[in-house]
């Protein structure tokens, strides 16, 4: 997967950067995944610095291209996060549904999306929920096309 800061990881650090306690943010890409995930090592996309009240706060990101998760996927990678459980991390995801973020919520997961719904818990001072927040909608010329959108 070719990944380019600048385009991909740009909005998610925008709301992350909107957050009234946060400093500053900086992301790290990481060395690609291997190739079969499930039976290796836990690999992350990239390092995520979110400077609060001058102290650094360090989250592994995974991230997530699909316009929308489902409850499939989060809990599989829930269940491969769990192997590690003294990391922290934060899963950067272009839209999360109310149920998905009740979902993670429940978990503990941290997670933002492109829309800047987010639940981000950097230490016990410094908590952001967010909830309820839509993508604009996208100009007719951007949507996909198909045969729903050829019909006479």
């Amino acid at each position: 997967m070719r990944i380019k800061p600048e385009e991909d990881y740009g909005p998610y650090l925008a709301r992350l950067g909107d957050l009234p306690f946060v400093d500053e943010v900086h992301l790290e890409r990481l060395a690609p995944r291997r190739a079969n995930a499930r039976r290796g090592p836990v690999t992350w996309d990239a390092l995520l610095d979110v400077r609060v009240a001058g102290r650094r706060h360090r989250f592994f990101a995974e991230y997530k291209r699909a316009p929308r998760l489902n409850f499939a996927v989060v809990d599989a990678l829930i269940g491969r996060l769990e192997q590690r459980p003294g990391e922290r991390w934060i899963l950067l995801a272009p839209f999360v549904t109310p149920q998905i973020a009740a979902h993670l919520q429940a978990r503990g997961v941290n997670y933002v999306d492109r829309a800047g719904n987010c639940n981000l818990v950097v230490d016990k001072g410094h908590i952001a929920v967010i909830e309820g927040r839509r993508l604009p909608a996208q100009p007719v010329e951007a949507r996909a096309t198909g045969p729903g959108r050829y019909r006479v």
